[in-house]
């Protein structure tokens, strides 16, 4: 990761769902996040058990977060990158996951290859899974080799326009539609 994205305490990110104005994007293109909340589920899906017709208690402050936005008109904005074939656990975040982000008030988009992606990032800032505000704060996500989140980086605000172009870019990808059709 570049050094010239200082890494900050995840708690600033934490601040902002809560002061941003119009949107909070999300780029998320890991093909498989080792969250030790999820673990327990995961095993569950990978088994074949059905759905959860409700979302676990942990999840519960953040839908309640994305409502209480959306409800002041506020957006949040998510971009999920896909390859083929789709792995188990992006098949688990969408079926056990986003259709209650969605459902809150999230609104998801499905973008299919990374090739393309990467192109459109600049090639001097790092490309990684990434948290845009209201096209003025940016902050990196860096996870390790294992997929287990380690930092947050602060996108320097001379560079926060390039991750600003990308969102607008990406934005342009198809709508969640059907989750079971999109991540099949």
């Amino acid at each position: 990761m570049n050094l010239q994205y200082p890494a900050v305490p995840v708690e600033r990110l934490q601040e902002e769902f809560t002061q941003f104005h119009q949107y909070a994007f999300r780029l998320e293109r890991l093909d498989h996040y080792d969250v030790e909340e999820e673990r327990a589920q995961f095993e569950k899906f990978l088994s074949g058990a059905p759905a959860p017709l409700s979302p676990p208690a942990e999840d519960q402050g953040w839908l309640d977060l994305i409502r209480e936005a959306t409800r002041h008109g506020k957006r949040f904005e998510r971009v999920r990158v896909l390859r083929s074939p789709v792995p188990s656990y992006v098949r688990f975040e969408a079926q056990w996951g986003y259709r209650f982000s969605a459902a809150a008030g999230e609104i998801i988009r499905v973008h299919r290859g990374d090739e393309d992606v990467r192109l459109a990032a600049t090639s001097d800032d790092p490309f990684a899974d990434f948290w845009l505000f209201d096209d003025a704060r940016g902050y990196l996500l860096e996870y390790d080799a294992s997929a287990q989140f380690q930092r947050v980086r602060e996108i320097p605000r001379e560079r926060v326009h390039r991750y600003a172009s990308l969102r607008c870019y990406l934005l342009r990808t198809s709508p969640l539609a059907d989750i079971d059709r999109d991540f099949a």
